[in-house]
């Protein structure tokens, strides 16, 4: 018997913009390395863990590039596994079920209650590849699913039929199904470390789904959401991907897949190195140093477009124009200011706000505003204010 050849990728995003600049130009790079890699490494199967778009609502762009894709894939002889993440629409992401069912797609865009519709199964060249699909899913889908099982009890504790209902997901496979089994999910697992650009997603009582559940039950769980490439366990090989690109500066600039490789029931799989196409680069520095700080941190910069950076300065006191002076030294530099952070050294320091360039005083106009309509208040509450600039952070840099 052969060998079956899969690589995993998850948290696509496209569409994606920060601090309103598209990233097309860097999600194209990634989807033709990512046809090149496919071809060189003779891949049989591509799976994809959740948030393709970035949105709901995507642009036609971004479906355009995600369509040529696939088309492409195809042509290759690559057969294509695709869930919905937490960004996706289920109803997007089933769209063209119909129309790619003859071909080498295979779209799972939600938690079916009938658990053999959850299951995709290929014939690789005479082996048998199982993936399970577990798209993300809320809370009411798992209660549908509880009540199909006959598994929903008014008297347990929601978190109790949860889990019982999610180890009876993870226990099922056709009596058939004897190796080669893959899990592919979108959705928080084990301890796994954030990079803070997730949105957070969550069942009621139950913080993360528990690898635990999983041994016994799958060679290889192909997970989504988290961005930063982990493996949570080795028994069984429990991996997020992460994304493809930096998706904010604080996050470091090397990505990865994982080729993966079925061998008559043995597993064995290696983390690749995707190639920086932009990098995103962070510079901490002060109003003394600032110049030597950018030139140095931008000076073994990778990628082949321009790269984007964000400055964190610490400063005495306010200085009319430093942006200015910041991006222009920036664009000598052969890169471009996106975001700007001023902060002030008084008798405590003053924690960054994370602001655009081009929004330095969104912060103050908003307590200005707070102020006039609410007079009889002191100040903006803090849990408010938060939000707020949590919100502006999600306009330009918003996580998946």
């Amino acid at each position: 018997m052969g060998q079956i050849k899969v690589v995993h990728t998850s948290d696509w995003h496209l569409g994606k913009r920060l601090y309103r600049k598209d990233r097309e130009e860097e999600h194209l790079l990634f989807l033709n390395w990512l046809v090149g890699h496919l071809e060189s490494q003779s891949a049989d199967v591509l799976v994809i863990a959740g948030d393709i778009f970035d949105s709901p609502t995507p642009a036609h762009s971004a479906l355009k590039n995600y369509y040529d894709f696939l088309k492409k894939v195809n042509d290759l002889g690559v057969q294509t596994v695709v869930i919905s993440g937490n960004h996706d629409s289920q109803g997007l992401i089933a769209a063209p079920k119909n129309l790619l069912k003859d071909n080498k797609t295979h779209l799972y865009p939600r938690l079916e209650t009938e658990l053999r519709k959850n299951i995709c199964h290929l014939n690789i060249n005479g082996n048998d590849l199982w993936i399970k699909s577990l798209p993300y899913f809320r809370n009411y889908e798992l209660i549908k699913l509880a009540s199909e099982l006959d598994m929903f009890d008014e008297e347990l504790p929601r978190e109790e039929v949860f889990k019982n209902t999610l180890k009876r997901f993870f226990e099922y496979w056709p009596e058939e199904a004897t190796k080669n089994k893959m899990l592919l999910s979108h959705h928080v697992f084990g301890d796994y470390a954030a990079t803070g650009s997730e949105h957070f997603i969550g069942l009621s009582g139950i913080e993360s789904v528990s690898i635990d559940w999983l041994k016994g039950n799958t060679d290889y769980a192909a997970l989504g959401h988290i961005h930063k490439y982990q493996a949570l366990s080795q028994e069984p090989p429990s991996i997020y991907t992460g994304s493809p690109l930096q998706m904010r500066f604080s996050e470091s600039k090397q990505k990865h897949i994982s080729n993966m490789i079925f061998d008559n029931g043995l597993i064995s799989h290696e983390k690749v190195e995707i190639p920086v196409f932009r990098e995103l680069v962070q510079v901490k520095t002060n109003s003394q140093t600032y110049e030597s700080d950018i030139e140095k941190k931008l000076k073994n910069v990778q990628g082949e477009l321009l790269p984007y950076v964000e400055v964190q300065m610490e400063m005495l006191e306010s200085r009319t124009g430093m942006v200015d002076i910041v991006k222009e030294l920036c664009s000598k530099l052969d890169c471009e200011l996106l975001s700007f952070l001023p902060i002030l050294k008084e008798k405590d320091t003053i924690e960054p706000e994370s602001i655009g360039a081009n929004e330095l005083n969104v912060v103050e106009l908003f307590k200005r505003f707070y102020k006039e309509k609410y007079p009889q208040s002191e100040a903006v509450p803090t849990y408010l204010e938060q939000h707020f600039k949590a919100l502006i952070d999600e306009s330009g840099d918003e996580d998946s």
